[in-house]
């Protein structure tokens, strides 16, 4: 499966193709792009050979062959050969409201971590034409405002230079346990977006995550040798490999609260006038964030045992918040009584490198 950044990628550069008319050289669109022309070139194969979901391809696409793949007497592709690009009608997108805004919440996510340029304008043009749909449909009041980076564009432009080179990254790094700032040279395997998106890097032997909107002073380093990059690809495996386990948590929410369906990964969904939701939950402080961010919308969290210790973690972080008016509460289900929370939970699933 094409990675969403590669996605982004290739959608970028076939909608700059349309836009000047539909032919360009490689080393135009390189040069357009600040990359080299064979990736360029391999992005437009991708596009070319990829499988649509209803078979057919609304696009035509003239390339040269791949360098080395060619027949003999057949001129090699290189920066000055010339690729094509023929727009086809396009189709409508039938998507439902949750469907349409979980597409806008996965195009806002990339964005924030995405630094100016082609691939950012692509995002901003199909985020647009959704919301324009959700808006002619009459849904223009569930519409939100377009995400704001969460980094500088500087830091943002030196972690895609290092991943696209495979080099190290050198920053200074703020956290509570470095408030003046400690200084980190790292390798960079990938960047997770979401609520608060973070840099997966590896150094001393093992993988440490960055909150990218607490990096400053970004800067490439020297390219990593073929050893490290290697054990860094596979301590990376490991982590995201999926594990079965967890305890079964039920959470049932009103309609205010679809969007968690689309989320998090879910077990079993059953919609009616309620939406209940069954997951494995394998962190309690994943849990309590995640229903932190319901905050009104829960009706209910089953088993009681869970309940009670999600009980449990708000009213410490009550006691400790002490919040200025109740307006800032929200009411936890336990066993047939509300307890009252915060809904300002501390980001939890960041791990600290300092």
């Amino acid at each position: 499966m094409i990675r969403v950044q590669r996605a982004v990628e290739i959608n970028a550069i076939l909608v700059y193709l349309d836009r000047v008319g539909g032919t360009a050289t490689l080393g135009g669109l390189a040069a357009h792009f600040g990359t080299d022309w064979r990736r360029i070139l391999a992005a437009l194969w991708e596009a070319n050979t990829a499988e649509m979901w209803d078979g057919r391809i609304p696009f035509t696409l003239d390339l040269p062959l791949p360098p080395g793949q060619e027949e003999p007497g057949e001129e090699r592709a290189s920066a000055l050969s010339s690729v094509s690009f023929v727009s086809g009608q396009a189709r409508p997108l039938a998507l439902t409201l949750d469907e349409a805004m979980a597409v806008l919440a996965v195009l806002d996510s990339v964005a924030e971590v995405t630094s100016p340029g082609p691939e950012l304008a692509a995002l901003a043009s199909t985020r647009s034409a959704v919301s324009d749909g959700l808006a002619q449909a009459g849904f223009d009041s569930v519409l939100w405002a377009p995400p704001v980076p969460v980094a500088a564009p500087s830091t943002t432009a030196a972690i895609a230079t290092a991943l696209e080179h495979t080099c190290y990254l050198e920053f200074s790094y703020f956290s509570p346990a470095h408030p003046e700032g400690k200084r980190v040279k790292t390798l960079p395997v990938d960047v997770t977006p979401g609520g608060e998106p973070l840099l997966r890097a590896f150094d001393s032997d093992e993988l440490h995550h960055y909150r990218l909107d607490r990096m400053a002073d970004v800067r490439t380093g020297d390219a990593a040798s073929a050893s490290t990059l290697e054990t860094a690809r596979r301590a990376a495996a490991q982590e995201t490999a999926w594990q079965p386990g967890g305890e079964r948590v039920t959470i049932t929410v009103t309609q205010a609260a679809r969007w968690l369906a689309e989320s998090v990964p879910v077990s079993a969904i059953t919609r009616g006038e309620n939406i209940e939701i069954v997951l494995r939950a394998r962190s309690e402080t994943w849990l309590a964030s995640l229903l932190a961010q319901v905050g009104g919308a829960l009706v209910s969290i089953k088993p009681a045992s869970v309940a009670a210790r999600m009980a449990q973690i708000f009213r410490e972080l009550a006691e400790t918040a002490a919040p200025a008016n109740a307006a800032d509460m929200v009411a936890v289900p336990q066993g047939g009584a509300a307890v009252n929370t915060t809904t300002a939970l501390p980001t939890t699933h960041t791990e600290e490198s300092a």
